[in-house]
């Protein structure tokens, strides 16, 4: 059975769900000391937990929120949170799986994360950290269970610790931040990242520490200020399959940018500032699908001496209705092979 009570400016939670046995989830405006009780009772059943709209500290919610022992998911969401104890959620900390903290203001101890050792998934959107409090805490001990962390439009100016805190981490999105680079020693030799999304960032450049992410298979840098592609900024990510940087104001790529990425199929340059097709597709054997969509790439020879039998190209000629992939499949036989090229 599921709950919810919000909007209904509750002081305290009814006494009537006393009376009820199967709450699976509930979602209440705000806790208070008085709650405990009715918190007890849910709590057999209780796997799911929302709360929102209110102030979140050791004199008020945390003393009703330590009976939820066996609470699998938790969001938060338009909380203040203020003088959070290091243990406040420890009695949750065997058995959460995910935690939702949304459009939350966070002014007190964040380390409380470091509790949560079975934590799988953790989304963080739309937060504002107090400037000394760091959105992802390096803790004592590694939290081995989480496979997943979203922090998205909260502000980071930098590339946070998630990779030593959580050093199991699969997904990794920071979208819609203010991050401009990715600090090397935030990034251990033995990640285990096989998707990085970095969209709407200040990015001016492909980070060299990149290289260091190995399993890395899914990558999106869209919507950056990304302006070149140099020598070996993709060098030897082998699994690498999907590449997203359409909305960049790129204007070169350097022919080695993608040496040694057998495993690439999919490669966006939409609305970038290429004008030339650019050698470093030569590179990309297994290349089947690349967008140029809104980019002002010259439908010449040079198409199809590079990219050769490969389908898959999206976008139009400039000053032209035509597609690059008609212009490709018409030119095939007229241009035919330019050896200086591939």
């Amino acid at each position: 059975m599921s709950i919810t009570l919000d909007g209904n400016q509750l002081t305290s939670l009814p006494k009537a769900l006393l009376h009820l046995n199967d709450v699976t989830t509930l979602t209440v405006d705000g806790l208070s000391d008085e709650d405990s009780d009715v918190m007890q009772h849910v709590n057999r059943t209780l796997r799911g937990f929302t709360l929102y709209g209110t102030t979140l500290d050791e004199s008020t919610s945390l003393a009703a929120m330590q009976y939820l022992s066996h609470l699998e998911d938790l969001s938060i969401m338009k909380v203040r949170l203020e003088e959070i104890p290091d243990r406040a959620f420890s009695s949750i900390a065997k058995t959460l799986h995910y935690l939702h903290l949304s459009q939350n203001v966070i002014l007190g101890n964040f380390t409380l994360l470091c509790d949560l050792k079975s934590l799988k998934r953790i989304y963080v959107s739309h937060v504002e950290f107090a400037p000394d409090i760091p959105p992802v805490p390096i803790c004592p001990t590694p939290v081995y269970s989480s496979e997943r962390l979203d922090v998205t439009q909260s502000q980071l100016e930098s590339f946070p610790a998630a990779l030593l805190t959580f050093p199991n981490l699969h997904d990794l999105s920071l979208n819609q931040n203010n991050i401009t680079d990715i600090d090397s020693s935030m990034v251990p030799a033995n990640n285990e990242v096989e998707e990085l999304r970095m969209s709407g960032n200040s990015l001016i450049a492909v980070p060299d520490a990149l290289k260091k992410m190995k399993l890395l298979r899914y990558l999106d840098m869209s919507h950056n200020q990304i302006i070149a592609l140099k020598d070996g900024d993709f060098q030897n990510l082998l699994e690498l399959n999907t590449v997203f940087l359409d909305y960049n104001p790129i204007t070169f790529i350097a022919r080695a940018a993608f040496q040694n990425c057998p495993r690439v199929q999919k490669l966006s340059l939409a609305s970038t500032m290429l004008v030339n097709v650019p050698e470093a597709m030569t590179y990309l054997p297994k290349l089947n699908l690349l967008d140029f969509s809104g980019a002002p790439v010259k439908c010449d020879c040079r198409i199809v001496w590079i990219l050769k039998q490969r389908p898959g190209i999206r976008g139009n000629c400039p000053n032209s209705s035509d597609k690059i992939s008609d212009f490709f499949h018409r030119s095939i036989v007229s241009c035919g092979e330019n050896p200086a090229i591939g």
